[in-house]
């Protein structure tokens, strides 16, 4: 099964330990599951994190946004994305629904998860 996070999410989970965090390890403790992302994820993520309140975190954690996007990308599957019409909707969840969606919202192999509405599918 292949997950898609949304950039938010990760960004949660990369920087704190809640409930992101513990969806994020959830999933890749599981042998069928593995995380995806495109490269314009990746980008959008690397420049969230140069945002003041991110640069706040990675002092307190003791890590350089470079580190901590290298320790993602070593752990997802970078795919290549395509456009979706903005009438596909996979899901929107508040963050405490996360815990609760695996697995009821698989769709097609795919759990794409996002705060906002998507942009794209892999």
């Amino acid at each position: 099964m292949r997950i898609v996070l949304d950039t938010n999410v990760v960004f949660s989970a990369l920087l704190w330990q809640g409930t992101p965090y513990r969806l994020l390890n959830v999933i890749r403790h599981r042998d069928e599951a593995r995380v995806v992302s495109s490269q314009a994820l990746i980008d959008e993520l690397a420049e969230v994190l140069t945002r003041p309140a991110a640069a706040k975190r990675l002092a307190v954690i003791g890590k350089t946004s470079r580190e901590v996007l290298v320790d993602y990308i070593e752990v997802v599957e970078i795919v290549e994305s395509r456009e979706v019409p903005r009438s596909v909707i996979v899901g929107s969840f508040p963050l405490r629904s996360y815990e609760r969606l695996l697995p009821p919202y698989i769709i097609g192999g795919l759990l794409a998860l996002s705060l906002t509405r998507p942009r794209a599918c892999i």
